[in-house]
């Protein structure tokens, strides 16, 4: 009985066992090599130094060339991009043909489209933007400053005609003009008499005497005052700076009335 089970033990369908292990080995390695190289007809051999395994081909499992586009492929083998800039967050990368993703630039104000957001123009003392301004000339009085986009306020110069809407007034064609009269001219000594002066277009105006005995000093481009006692001949002086920075000047004398005697 023993000698008849082993018998039976060493065949497979009718094939001795050792044989039909060797088919099997045969048959499962032409399974494996059809499954990785694929059917003749359906794949042509080709060679590519960068290599890559996929199985998006119809034909099963195969061997194609890591980058793409290379030949020969099936659409489904690679994936194509537009190249174009792109945003992850605030990031700004470059998007190329193969997909791959290059690092550009940091956006401070955030990315959108593709293109960082521009800072937004800031008004002095907004708290949301007060690092940042729009640069741009502004008046402040007759002077003239530039404010870059730090908000630092340089000085730029002082206007001599006034400074309006970011940018020095035109210094007027017209000419200028001055005067000053002394009413009465003659006094008798001891008397007074009224100082009287205008001008045109003058920055500012001061009016002097060369009289030791009296302090009679006015200032204003017009006015009208009262002199001191007048004890001898005095000479008033008007003189003005104008737009330009220069000093123009005008005199008005006052004499004294002779004191006659009688024989």
């Amino acid at each position: 009985m023993r000698t008849l089970h082993m018998a039976r033990e060493t065949k497979r369908f009718g094939i001795p066992a050792q044989e039909f292990k060797g088919m099997m080995v045969i048959l499962l390695g032409s399974l494996i090599a059809l499954a990785i190289l694929g059917f003749p007809e359906a794949r042509q051999p080709f060679a590519s130094v960068e290599t890559a395994f996929t199985d998006g081909s119809v034909a099963g499992f195969q061997i194609v060339p890591a980058s793409c586009p290379s030949n020969p492929h099936t659409t489904s083998d690679c994936t194509t991009c537009t190249p174009e800039f792109i945003c992850i967050g605030s990031d700004r990368y470059y998007r190329n043909s193969d997909c791959s993703e290059r690092f550009v630039e940091t956006c401070q104000y955030g990315c959108t489209n593709g293109q960082c957001i521009e800072p937004p123009e800031c008004e002095i003392g907004d708290p949301d933007c007060e690092s940042v301004c729009s640069p741009d000339y502004f008046c402040s009085g007759d002077d003239l400053y530039f404010r870059d986009s730090s908000c630092t306020e340089n000085f730029v110069r002082t206007c001599a005609a006034g400074c309006t809407n970011r940018a020095c007034n035109e210094v007027p064609s017209n000419p200028t003009s001055l005067d000053i009269q002394a009413s009465p001219s003659v006094v008798r000594q001891g008397e007074t008499t009224t100082v009287s002066w205008t001008s045109t277009r003058m920055a500012s105006c001061e009016v002097t005497e060369n009289n030791p005995y009296i302090t009679d000093t006015w200032d204003g481009t017009t006015g009208s005052e009262l002199s001191g006692e007048i004890t001898q001949q005095t000479t008033y002086t008007l003189a003005c700076i104008d737009a330009l920075g220069n000093t123009l000047t005008d005199t008005a004398r006052v004499n004294i009335l002779p004191a006659w005697e009688e024989d």
